[in-house]
């Protein structure tokens, strides 16, 4: 049986609604697509933290990270997790995430701070890494919480765009 704050699931996910980012020089509006990065507690199904950002990255997944792990009154979703669960992506493969010793020869050196020297945000902490089978999103819980998001919240509200043509309401 898993404890809470035992297994986390982690994952990026583009959000099927359109926003507006900025004013455009002809006084017209930049619409986008805004991404989620999220982390799923394994044993309460409970989302413990979150990020919005419009290039998700490594930097999402840390800030999201630093979110779940810290104190909160009044919750149990807080503290270092024993497993990460992620996918293949390069951003949960980054050095960042995982340490100088997992870097590609195409990345250069970027580390949160020198106190973590050479190692990774998961390596430091000493959190066992699981990587979700490519191609396999049944293998991750945190893809049923997207689509309840998705059909619940999303679906209903103005700038939803849908994620097939078929979906779209225009």
């Amino acid at each position: 049986d898993l404890t809470v704050n035992q297994v986390w699931f982690a994952d990026h996910k583009q959000i099927d609604t359109m926003v507006r980012t900025k004013r455009l020089p002809d006084g017209t509006w930049e619409h986008r697509r805004p991404w989620i990065t999220a982390i799923l507690d394994a044993a309460s199904d409970v989302m413990v933290s979150y990020v919005l950002s419009l290039n998700p990255n490594s930097d999402c997944i840390a800030e999201c990270f630093a979110r779940a792990c810290a104190f909160t009154v009044d919750t149990p979703y807080c503290g270092i997790p024993d497993y990460f669960y992620i996918d293949n992506g390069k951003d949960y493969r980054s050095k960042r995430m995982k340490g100088l010793t997992n870097m590609n020869d195409d990345e250069s050196p970027l580390f949160l701070n020198k106190e973590f020297g050479e190692s990774g945000i998961l390596e430091w902490f000493g959190i066992k890494t699981i990587h979700a089978l490519p191609y396999r999103g049944c293998s991750k819980t945190i893809e049923r919480i997207w689509k309840t998001i998705d059909d619940e919240w999303i679906r209903g509200i103005p700038g939803y765009c849908g994620s097939k043509p078929e979906e779209r309401p225009f």
